[in-house]
């Protein structure tokens, strides 16, 4: 990620041999608690699990990976610093401009929206005053998870496909290498991230968000790529999914019917409509132009 050394094969080590494993592996350990957490949430598997279900599913599933990771990249003599990782102060301080970021994002995609008339809002005072401790829940549970997902996808599994697909190609990608084997590796590994949310949720409510998934993938892989790190990808992700999640909670955001669901979102989805495509064009844009 930083340029010194992602993921590189030892020797002859075959990589993506290495990169199922791993996956295999973090499912296995992950099993046993999945099991014993499904009965005690009366989890219907293989059907996916409710909103209620899913985030201690999701939160133990995710609990697991960064140990692994960690011993994982240690076998090789690397560590997670050589996917993105780092626990500098300036690390934290990306990650919060990026939480900063995110929230002004939407703020702004959320305030042309109701001028135009297609949303409104509708805050119940005393509904926030009960729910004040949960919405600081959904920020720690959004930044956990969303950690976890950009050391794996953006981190990881990029740096991983970045070693195949230079192989393949005969060309070192340390820095970027052939441009070709930078797109293609990002467009994989967030092609994977997109398709993973399909066992989480009903497939009717994750089909019509997958390009917005994918395009989101590639917004903050651009913004691993131009920073270095993992910290404003981590911040973008986490304040994204807090923001939504917040007002999801206090039903707070309702929408109009003044256009049609795939212009604003299909099920409530913001990344199931057209407008929520067009805002991640603009906040990669934004990313691009302002590096």
């Amino acid at each position: 990620m930083d340029g010194n050394g992602g993921l590189g094969p030892k020797g002859d080590q075959p990589v993506f041999k290495e990169v199922i494993l791993f996956f295999a592996i973090w499912l296995l350990l992950w099993s046993p608690i999945a099991f014993v957490l499904g009965q005690r949430l009366q989890w219907a598997f293989p059907h996916p699990p409710t909103p209620e279900q899913k985030i201690p599913l999701v939160l133990s599933l995710y609990a697991l990976a960064p140990p692994l990771l960690w011993v994982w990249a240690r076998r090789s003599g690397q560590s997670l610093a050589d996917f993105g990782w780092s626990w500098s102060p300036g690390f934290g301080f990306q990650v919060a401009a990026g939480l900063g970021l995110a929230i002004s994002s939407l703020v702004l995609l959320w305030g042309l929206e109701r001028l135009g008339g297609w949303i409104r809002f509708a805050f119940d005072r005393e509904m926030l005053r009960r729910q004040t401790g949960s919405i600081l829940l959904i920020l720690l549970i959004a930044i956990a998870i969303s950690a976890v997902e950009e050391l794996l996808f953006r981190g990881f599994l990029t740096e991983a496909l970045l070693s195949i697909l230079g192989q393949v190609q005969g060309v070192d990608n340390r820095p970027l290498g052939s441009g070709w084997v930078v797109i293609l590796a990002v467009g994989l590994a967030n092609g994977v991230f997109a398709l993973l949310h399909l066992p989480w949720d009903r497939w009717q409510n994750v089909v019509p968000q997958l390009p917005g998934l994918w395009l989101m993938g590639w917004v903050l892989s651009l913004a691993c790529l131009q920073q270095g790190n993992l910290g404003l990808a981590i911040g973008l992700h986490g304040g994204w999914v807090w923001a939504i999640a917040s007002l999801d909670t206090l039903q707070a955001l309702k929408y109009t019917g003044q256009v049609p669901t795939w212009v604003t979102g299909v099920g409530g989805h913001v990344l199931a409509g057209i407008i929520g495509l067009v805002f991640l064009v603009a906040m990669g844009g934004f990313l691009w132009f302002a590096a």
